[in-house]
């Protein structure tokens, strides 16, 4: 369990998956997951658009920002959602309004899930 730390929320646009996480970490990098939410990206099937993720980016920051500040708040864009273009163009979008963007490459993907 972290000791003190401080909140941080985390958005996942996966390629099935839409999902939003505030954490709190401290400085040993200890960390325990605060709230979770899970959701739909569609991105796979080409359905996602910069519209329905702002949708559904406007939901999560509503419910993240009672905790987490603007500069805590970090994007992980899968490697099967960057198989769509139209992903590419949200990413982007999100660093251009400031936001952290993280985008995950299928090696880093796999090594994550045997960590």
């Amino acid at each position: 369990m972290p000791v003190g730390g401080k909140l941080k929320g985390i958005v996942e646009v996966g390629a099935s998956g839409f999902n939003a996480f505030t954490v709190r970490i401290d400085s040993q990098g200890r960390y325990a997951v605060k709230n979770k939410k899970f959701g739909a990206s569609l991105a796979i099937e080409g359905a996602t658009s910069l519209y329905e993720v702002k949708k559904q980016l406007r939901t999560y920051l509503a419910e993240l920002s009672n905790d987490v500040g603007g500069k805590d708040l970090h994007f992980v864009i899968s490697s099967g959602a960057l198989m769509e273009p139209k992903v590419n163009n949200i990413a982007q979008g999100l660093k251009d309004l400031g936001y952290v963007v993280n985008r995950s490459c299928r090696k880093r993907c796999f090594e994550t899930c045997f960590d």
